[in-house]
Formats: structure tokens, C-alpha cells, sequence
């Protein structure tokens, strides 16, 4: 589900049972995976892949060519710079 004022890039994939909050942007050749739940205001760059059941807080920026893997949660605000691979310990 994808609320209002959402921007979606080209060739950006989005799965099954993903919930996108209002007023967010999603770059291009960007891939959010299954059972993800992105909440207001988040930026997420091109080429950007976010793992299945991830959260992702409310104005977080994720760069550009970043993998976030799966089982994720990214609190509000935080900035994500490029290059970096996320994953849960």
C-alpha cells in the first residue's frame, strides 16, 4: 500500500505487502522487499535495496547504492551515506 504524495522513481520494485506512509520518495532502480514498512518523509536514493521486514523511521535518508538487509530497523532521522551495507548481528 502506498499513501498520498509518494514519489516512485522508474524502474523501482516494490513487493508484496509493503506499506509506504504519505510523502515519501523512492529512487529510481530502488527495490523494497516484502513485508517492509516505510514510515513519512523518507528519502531512499537509486539502486537502493531494502531487505524484507524492514522499518525504516519517520525523515530518514538512505544514499544512494546502499543494501539494508533484512529484518532492519533504521530509526527516525538517521542519515545513511553511500557505500555502506546494513545488516542485522
Amino acid at each position: 500500500m502506498v499513501l498520498e504524495s509518494t514519489l516512485i522513481a522508474m524502474n523501482a520494485k516494490i513487493e508484496d505487502n509493503v506499506f509506504i506512509w504519505g510523502r515519501n520518495n523512492v529512487g529510481h532502480d530502488a527495490t523494497i522487499k516484502k513485508h517492509s514498512f516505510i514510515t513519512a518523509n523518507v528519502s531512499i536514493g537509486g539502486y537502493v535495496e531494502v531487505g524484507s521486514e524492514c522499518f525504516i523511521g519517520a525523515s530518514s535518508t538512505l544514499r544512494d547504492h546502499i543494501t539494508v538487509g533484512d529484518k532492519c530497523l533504521i530509526g527516525s532521522g538517521v542519515l545513511v551515506l553511500k557505500n555502506q551495507k546494513i545488516k542485522v548481528q
